[in-house]
């Protein structure tokens, strides 16, 4: 049997680059972050011209690829999201989405700027006309309720990126006070992403927000480091005061502020997990020369989520979302 995923409630089009040092037939792109933002630096009251090397044009969006990993690793998927194109049908980059999916909105826009050790977005701010949690219900009808009592994980996205996003939320989350009982075997996980554009006072509602969840569903909270260390300052923790505070100290500040049931943090050299079953981390494999890192959080989400819902141990999930993760960054022919 399937088990059933229901996720929401973004979606982007992504134009996927490498920024090019060396163009012309000898393309060689700039390796790293550091290596472009120097190069950037240096060009000040200068100018410069960098040619981009168009990757792909995708589907993107942390719900979309939520639900493309989820799908590949054999889960019956629902979602509700930024799907439609300009006249307000389905636009054909969605095509591909697996499952049952439903459009509330034209889709956002998003460039990656893709290095060997990591990405940087450059997204358009989404805004919406109206009440976007009325738009949903309107959209789907009768299937809402089914979608979210059906599944056994519901994935709650992209909080930051969205101006909308903490009345939606809110509106989600009474809605699910109405129609949801508190189940064990269920469970919902969170991706905030990057919040850094967000107010220290905007995150600790929203973190308040997301304890409340645990009422009925076994909450998850997964950040990637930068992440995390913006939740733990909104929370009042200063990583500069301890140098060797790490990803375990910040899980522990954030668990112990909000009521959720775990709190997963990965990083570029170690996925951990807190919770009442205890503290655990493995480590990850470095794949040196990635195919591409955009989507590769919400895969390893994705995995840790379905991992969960079957029962394995935590480190098991862990492994499990790594491995899920690399394979994607390594090969991304499973998961298309």
């Amino acid at each position: 049997m399937a088990y059933r995923v229901f996720a929401g409630f973004d979606g982007f089009i992504d134009s996927i680059y490498r920024p090019l040092k060396k163009s012309g037939p000898e393309k060689i792109p700039f390796k790293t972050i550091a290596e472009f933002g120097n190069y950037i630096a240096g060009q000040a009251n200068k100018g410069a011209s960098i040619e981009m090397e168009l990757l792909q044009r995708r589907m993107g969006g942390n719900m979309p690829n939520f639900v493309r990993a989820a799908s590949a690793l054999g889960a019956e998927c629902f979602s509700v999201g930024m799907l439609s194109d300009h006249t307000g049908s389905m636009d054909p980059v969605f095509a591909s989405l697996p499952g049952t999916k439903y459009s509330w909105t034209g889709a956002g826009q998003a460039s990656a700027l893709e290095f060997d050790d990591g990405k940087i977005f450059l997204a358009q701010g989404c805004d919406c006309a109206g009440d976007p949690w009325e738009k949903i219900v309107e959209k789907t009808g009768a299937a809402l309720e089914c979608m979210i009592r059906g599944a056994d994980l519901i994935a709650l996205v992209n909080w930051s990126e969205l101006t909308f996003a903490d009345s939606l939320w809110r509106s989600f989350y009474r809605y699910c006070v109405d129609i949801l009982k508190p189940e064990e075997n269920k469970f919902l996980i969170i991706d905030f992403c990057d919040m850094g554009r967000k107010s220290g006072g905007e995150i600790k509602n929203i973190l308040n927000l997301t304890g409340e969840f645990s009422a009925f569903r076994r909450t998850i909270v997964s950040l990637n480091y930068n992440e995390a260390l913006e939740a733990g300052a909104a929370l009042g923790f200063q990583a500069e005061k301890d140098a060797a505070a790490g990803p375990d100290a910040l899980a522990a500040v954030i668990r112990k502020a909000v009521p959720v049931n775990e709190v997963v943090i990965h990083t570029r050299t170690e996925a951990l997990s807190l919770s009442d079953e205890g503290c655990f981390r493995v480590p990850v494999r470095i794949v040196e020369k990635p195919r591409i890192s955009t989507g590769s959080g919400d895969t390893f989400n994705a995995a840790y989520g379905l991992a969960s819902v079957q029962g394995l141990g935590i480190p098991r999930r862990l492994d499990y979302a790594l491995s899920a993760a690399r394979h994607y960054v390594s090969d991304q022919r499973f998961f298309r």
